[in-house]
């Protein structure tokens, strides 16, 4: 397995993982002052054993996805209006039996992330470079965290979530809405899901929303009582899939600290 360069690695943590972290060097920076800086060469190795933990992934020999849906993205200014009526289109593919939801790269034809939910993982396949970045998600996480992890996706993140006892069409099918409540009885998210068979167990591509509840097809998250982002399904295939060979690919990794 060929090691990633510094740049890259930052590069992917931070469009995939550590989204907080805005700068490539911040990444390096934050792992080396947890480490190195406060244990000096013993911290060193423990940075280098957590690395080997972000690297160690058993993937699959072929990734199925079996189906898409196609999801445009809106956002609001503070005072609830469309800041761009055309929104930001994301492609998904999904294969619920086997727990994989996918995604093109934002801004980038070229790559497809995989979310595999067995090992939790995350895998960026680079197609026209023919290049694999696997990532261990649980390295980022205690084992009490995974555990919790493992029980929202069944049921939904925190918060109180209730009915609306209200249903409406979207692209056929129809979806029965919820709110999600946080601790102080604030609203803060509004979704509609359906119920359809081939979706099954990929309710989680909105975190509000259990793999029970079914499939979301619209969601609207809101802050300070004002819709400040909204997501719509606009096209769903139970035919259109991908297929990924990863003996195909170059498999890259993250490199210990020198």
């Amino acid at each position: 397995m060929k090691l990633l360069t510094p740049l890259l690695v930052c590069c992917v943590l931070s469009a995939t993982l550590l989204p907080a972290l805005a700068q490539r060097s911040e990444i390096r920076n934050a792992i080396k002052r947890k480490y190195e800086v406060k244990e000096g060469e013993p911290g060193k190795q423990k940075a280098n054993e957590w690395i080997d933990n972000l690297n160690d992934v058993k993937v699959r020999k072929e990734y199925r996805l079996t189906q898409s849906i196609t999801y445009v993205t809106w956002h609001y200014s503070r005072r609830g209006k469309l800041k761009d009526e055309a929104g930001d289109t994301l492609k998904t593919y999904a294969n619920p039996k086997d727990k994989l939801v996918a995604m093109t790269a934002k801004g980038k034809e070229n790559s497809i992330v995989i979310i595999d939910g067995v090992p939790r993982a995350q895998l960026i396949f680079n197609i026209s470079k023919k290049q694999l970045i696997v990532l261990n998600g649980n390295a980022f996480m205690s084992k009490k965290t995974q555990g919790t992890m493992d029980e929202q996706m069944e049921t939904g993140s925190g918060g109180l979530v209730k009915p609306m006892n209200r249903t409406k069409i979207i692209l056929g099918y129809s979806c029965s809405g919820y709110e999600r409540y946080d601790k102080k009885e604030v609203k803060t998210d509004e979704f509609w899901v359906a119920k359809i068979n081939e979706f099954n167990g990929i309710g989680a591509l909105n975190p509000s929303v259990g793999n029970s509840m079914g499939l979301v097809m619209e969601t609207t998250h809101f802050q300070k009582e004002q819709p400040a982002r909204m997501m719509q399904a606009v096209a769903i295939s139970k035919s259109e899939g991908v297929v990924l060979r990863t003996d195909e690919y170059e498999r890259l990794g993250m490199p210990h600290m020198q």
